[in-house]
């Protein structure tokens, strides 16, 4: 560790360059990470809005409606399903209909057909179920509004990818960043590694050092981009929570554990800081190993 920091210390230009790289580079993933989760969850919000309503034909049995309600729920792919009965939508009639005493009087519950109003846990699992749901014999109509899921699924996938492809490119920005830099560090030092090899130094020995450098390098790089990220959320918490006053709380689900991403919590900052610490490290470690390899076995 001592050797490595006198080693940072002798190329100060280099190792500055490639300290301030990562940090803008860091400050910049975190933020597009965060800003990425929190799209998702918004987009995942609002995927969860559309929903199917199915009317049953009015003399349907309520066993049979609860038979088709119970098999959808047993699909896991319901978050949330409601039954309206003939009362129910009688009684929601009148409320729409302001009070005017003829339309009350030419209508009666037996005319309004039950229905189920139904929401998915995603907007993808909403063609399967409008699918079964036109399949069985006491459906009258199922209501779906599948143009707009389809865009809606479409714009979510397009910011996916691009979100994907940005992100891609800055590592591959870095790495050839990176790479150049530690090639001019052993060029600098290349009549120290010349005797090293002629001592017999293995390979290993002689990268070693370009490694710990990088690693060290990458870390305090990642902290202090860690560092400037938290801090500017603190700094715009309170315009974000003005500006998001209507949204209550967003999360997003990665591998099956949630992360709470609205109003921002520190397992999530934690998280999403640790991520990008761990990327950097593996771009620094791809880095070195291309600037070194003609030492390697």
């Amino acid at each position: 560790m001592h050797e490595s920091l006198i080693n940072i210390r002798r190329a100060p230009y280099q190792s500055l360059s490639m300290l301030l790289i990562q940090v803008f580079v860091s400050f910049l993933v975190l933020a597009v990470a965060s800003g990425t989760i929190f799209i998702l969850a918004l987009l995942n919000s609002v995927e969860s809005e559309p929903k199917i309503i199915v009317y049953f034909k009015p003399l349907t049995a309520e066993a049979t409606i609860f038979k088709v309600r119970e098999y959808l729920v047993s699909s896991a792919q319901i978050a949330d399903i409601t039954y309206v009965d003939k009362m129910a939508a009688y009684a929601l009639y009148k409320e729409q209909a302001n009070g005017s005493q003829p339309l009350i009087d030419d209508t009666s519950p037996d005319i309004f057909p039950p229905s189920l109003e139904i929401k998915a846990k995603n907007a993808t699992y909403l063609e399967n179920i409008a699918t079964y749901l036109q399949k069985q014999p006491d459906v009258d109509e199922v209501q779906y509004q599948k143009n707009t899921v389809t865009k809606l699924l479409s714009i979510t996938n397009a910011i996916r990818w691009s979100i994907i492809a940005f992100v891609g490119y800055l590592a591959l920005m870095t790495i050839v960043t990176l790479t150049t830099m530690t090639n001019f560090k052993i060029a600098l030092r290349k009549e120290e590694i010349e005797i090293y090899e002629l001592l017999g130094a293995t390979s290993g020995y002689i990268t070693k050092p370009f490694y710990t450098e990088s690693y060290i390098l990458t870390t305090v790089s990642g902290l202090i981009g860690s560092g400037l990220f938290v801090g500017g959320l603190f700094y715009l918490q309170p315009s974000l929570t003005t500006y998001l006053q209507g949204i209550t709380k967003l999360s997003y689900t990665i591998y099956g554990q949630t992360l709470i991403v609205w109003p921002y919590h520190y397992l999530t900052v934690g998280v999403i800081c640790g991520a990008t610490l761990l990327l950097m490290l593996m771009i620094s470690g791809v880095s070195t190993k291309l600037a070194t390899r003609k030492y390697l076995v």
